[in-house]
């Protein structure tokens, strides 16, 4: 790619960091749809509809699972499809250059919420499934999920990206 040579004074070009981070940003949206969307969908739908062995067509397969577990993958798929909204959002506001903004807080917010309940979803899971809980497990299987890990740290980004909104409209008032 042949670019002009970036003017750090105009005020309208954006700066080679904002310029990558477009570019990432259009891969990882590209990512989203592929692993929140097309991928639960095609799995979920794999799951529901099966052919089994010996007949012929495809038949609807949810009537062997019970209700706990319907309950379960239809919220599994709510929280995909909400983790995969909100940061597709996330990721237009990135890619059109607002960084630092109480929408970009609240949508990161919103995001580590979503994935700390896809954590304890899937903690919850086997034991909605069996009926079995087992005491130390119980206990130590949330810290074992990466999806509960994850949704903290993203939680504890969001309220580091408040403060640093905040410090920023100081900044802006400060003459």
């Amino acid at each position: 790619m042949n670019r002009p040579p970036i003017d750090p004074f105009r005020q309208n070009h954006p700066s080679e960091g904002t310029l990558r981070i477009r570019r990432i940003s259009r891969f990882l949206k590209a990512m989203v749809l592929l692993y929140f969307v097309a991928m639960p969908l095609f799995g979920t739908g794999w799951s529901l509809f099966r052919s089994h062995g010996g007949s012929t067509g495809w038949h609807w397969a949810a009537g062997n699972l019970s209700v706990a577990d319907q309950l379960v993958a239809a919220f599994t798929v709510v929280i995909c499809l909400g983790i995969a909204v909100t940061f597709y959002r996330l990721l237009n506001l990135w890619e059109t250059g607002v960084f630092f903004s109480k929408t970009n807080v609240r949508l990161l917010r919103w995001l580590g919420h979503l994935a700390f309940g896809n954590g304890l979803l899937g903690v919850v899971a086997p034991v909605v499934s069996s009926g079995l809980v087992t005491f130390p497990s119980i206990i130590i299987s949330p810290f074992n999920s990466p999806w509960v890990v994850g949704g903290l740290f993203v939680i504890m980004l969001s309220y580091i990206m408040e403060e640093a909104c905040k410090l920023r409209e100081d900044q802006d008032l400060t003459v």
